[in-house]
């Protein structure tokens, strides 16, 4: 019985973890054009960039 506790433990934990990240992968979404936009000009005003 430990056996199988222990390989649970340690094959479980793994595929856990890669099942999370493979979901976090398939749920991320791409930006729009206008978010796209707003992040550029964010990161503009943080970095103190002029329009070019």
């Amino acid at each position: 019985m430990i056996d199988y506790l222990w390989l649970l433990a340690v094959a479980g934990g793994p595929l856990l973890l890669a099942g999370a990240f493979v979901y976090a992968i398939i749920r991320q979404r791409r930006l729009t054009t206008k978010e796209r936009a707003d992040q550029v000009d964010a990161e503009d005003k943080l970095y103190g960039r002029k329009d070019a």
